[in-house]
């Protein structure tokens, strides 16, 4: 039986990633997005044109899907730390607020959703050099978001999976993913954008990590 999904965020660079994977391996994948021409027409996409912080929009995009991943970010104008923020200051969180009320009108349960290393209670599980340059750069900006979107997404009642990655690598990873809670393992210094799109792909379909946050990290 051929599965739908609703894909937040398909043009970026995690995003096209998960996309790429969710149609090999047979996924309907629905991509809301607000600029469809950045998207190649393939068999089993079916691009929407809008944005996220626009409820009926979210809501005609889940039409029929069994399940949402998003890899939407707070983005600045470079990866820089000290990058000037584009997006407004709530971006992910409004956006998911619209995504959760969505999803439960039709009773769709299952969310996966990136978040980074630091966010919420991981926080003092980074090195301090981090901590410092989350809380001390325009990286906070993203943070705030990210740390409310965090807060969202667990009191939803939705089975969810919130993925922590580390810094994302520039080169393709095909380590196994390591998974830490609580500092333990030791995460690693990086991720592939890769790795990050199949592990989102795969905790759809394992119940051991609904209502579960890990760090994600491979070496």
């Amino acid at each position: 039986m051929t599965r739908k999904m609703l894909l937040l965020g398909a043009t970026g660079r995690t995003g096209e990633a998960v996309l790429d994977q969710a149609l090999d391996r047979g996924w309907q994948v629905t991509a809301l997005v607000r600029r469809p021409e950045a998207l190649i027409p393939r068999s089993g996409l079916a691009v929407i044109t809008g944005t996220p912080l626009d409820s009926v929009a979210v809501a005609q995009a889940l039409e029929g899907c069994d399940a949402v991943i998003s890899t939407l970010n707070n983005n600045r104008t470079s990866d820089s730390f000290f990058a000037k923020p584009v997006s407004p200051p709530n971006f992910m969180t409004d956006s998911m607020a619209n995504v959760i009320a969505a999803m439960r009108t039709p009773g769709v349960r299952r969310l996966a959703v990136l978040s980074a290393a630091g966010v919420g209670d991981s926080f003092a599980e980074v090195p301090w050099l981090f901590r410092m340059i989350i809380r001390h750069t325009n990286l906070a900006h993203t943070y705030r978001d990210h740390d409310a979107l965090d807060a969202l997404v667990r009191a939803s009642g939705l089975d969810w999976t919130l993925a922590r990655a580390v810094m994302l690598g520039t080169r393709p990873g095909t380590a196994p993913v390591t998974l830490s809670y609580g500092g333990q393992p030791q995460p690693h210094g990086q991720i592939s954008r890769e790795s990050v799109a199949t592990f989102l792909l795969d905790s759809l379909d394992d119940p051991a990590l609904v209502g579960k946050a890990p760090t994600i990290s491979q070496k």
